[in-house]
């Protein structure tokens, strides 16, 4: 798969710099791939986290996975506010900002339009108790999913622990059936998420405006640089005094998946794909992946985190805005806190972001200025979001003692080689 998605990239390049026209046309191609995965997610959420709950036996080890996996979570988010602030809050005094009468504008009328529907941290926790369930999941409302699943999981253990043993046998018996036909599912689209990397590669070489891509250089390249201190510092970190597992074996198995996180820019479309590299590959058992994955997909957003604090901060220098340590303070707190709700939310990063600049006292109106490439940045920071996903999802599992560390140290060469043989 890392061969074809590679290869996929590369000849999308090709393909969007020689036949523009031609590869303008190609993005619907890819639309078809993630209709199709984006078509079972709430199904595979709620299957996924169910079966898990289930598997793991006990209520309270079901709790204590869920609340240890969300501590992490919010943790890897603080540290990545805080990275955010401290590399755009330093980079940004020395730097020079182009001309604000040379920038192009976004329209701002679908953000506004969310932006005042978005009730805050309040309304993040109203969402995971719809008023209709079934509602919720045409919505694709995955907060509520999740503790819908949770919930479901949970009772079943009580069922079957209690008088009604029977029943809750034929319910665990039907999730587990159920789970089995989405996951045969997910094999399917699996095989053809290269033709996906192809088409949005190519489409996004041939149609962006690379004139605004060297205006705001400077701010993307802060913003990739604050996302790849994150990884190397904060999950390499994780991986290396939690886990205890080379981080660089890490990233050459997990790479496949972040190209596909990077091509899609959706880290919900991801998740079939990152639960079955963190099983087949890197040793995370499915009891905690099937778990964590879908869970850090709604709640884990680090990526999102610092694309808000980086556009802030660039938009404050744009208008001349001088932020003082408290300010600083302050929006890496928010930007954590928001970042949380975010998956809920539509037009999602830059609803939140005019929640952001509003508490700090930034022009919500600069938010028009980085419109034009928030694709670009939006490709890596869901490529960052996936993995904090798959780094939680590794230390959880070796602190519940079912890591794998035989098949983590397996090179890969190996393991296809057993794939092949078995006719996988």
């Amino acid at each position: 798969m890392l061969q074809q998605i590679g290869f996929a990239m590369i000849a999308a390049i090709i393909t969007g710099y020689l036949f523009p026209e031609f590869a303008a046309g190609l993005k619907p191609l890819g639309d078809i791939v993630l209709r199709l995965i984006k078509m079972i997610i709430v199904p595979l959420i709620f299957l996924s986290i169910a079966m898990s709950v289930l598997e793991l036996k006990e209520i309270r080890k079901a709790a204590r996975v869920g609340g240890i996996s969300f501590a992490l979570y919010l943790m890897t988010t603080f540290f990545a506010t805080a990275i955010a602030v401290t590399v755009a809050g330093v980079a940004f005094q020395y730097i020079e900002l182009p001309d604000i009468s040379l920038l192009p504008k976004g329209d701002l009328t679908s953000i506004s339009k969310h932006a005042s529907n978005y009730d805050g941290f309040w309304g993040t926790i109203f969402t995971l108790i719809p008023s209709n369930l079934l509602m919720a999941f045409v919505e694709g409302n995955t907060l509520a999913t999740i503790l819908f699943a949770v919930v479901t999981g949970m009772l079943i253990l009580l069922m079957q622990s209690g008088a009604d043993k029977e029943h809750g046998d034929f319910l665990a018996r039907l999730i587990q059936a159920s789970s089995r036909l989405i996951y045969r599912f997910i094999d399917v689209v699996i095989a053809m998420m290269p033709f996906a990397v192809f088409a949005y590669i190519a489409w996004m070489v041939a149609t962006q405006d690379y004139g605004i891509f060297l205006v705001l250089a400077k701010m993307l390249g802060l913003g990739y640089l604050a996302l790849g201190l994150h990884v190397f510092l904060t999950y390499g970190t994780m991986l290396t005094v939690f886990a205890r597992v080379n981080f660089f074996t890490f990233l050459r198995k997990f790479v496949e998946v972040q190209l596909f996180a990077f091509s899609s820019a959706s880290s919900a479309a991801t998740i079939p794909l990152n639960e079955r590299v963190l099983q087949t590959e890197i040793g995370v058992s499915k009891q905690t992946s099937s778990f964590t994955v879908p869970f850090g997909a709604t709640v884990n957003m680090d990526g999102t985190a610092i694309a808000q604090c980086v556009y802030a901060i660039f938009i404050a220098h744009l208008y001349g805005v001088d932020l003082s340590i408290m300010q600083y303070a302050t929006l890496a707190v928010m930007s954590a806190i928001v970042s949380v709700g975010v998956a809920a939310v539509p037009s999602a990063s830059l609803v939140t972001l005019s929640v952001v600049l509003g508490v700090v006292g930034i022009p919500v109106e600069g938010i028009a200025f980085i419109l034009a490439t928030d694709r670009i940045f939006d490709m890596a920071r869901t490529a960052v979001n996936v993995t904090g996903d798959a780094t939680v999802s590794t230390v959880v599992d070796v602190w519940e003692k079912r890591f794998d560390r035989e098949l983590f140290d397996t090179p890969m060469d190996e393991i296809h080689a057993r794939r092949v043989a078995a006719g996988e």
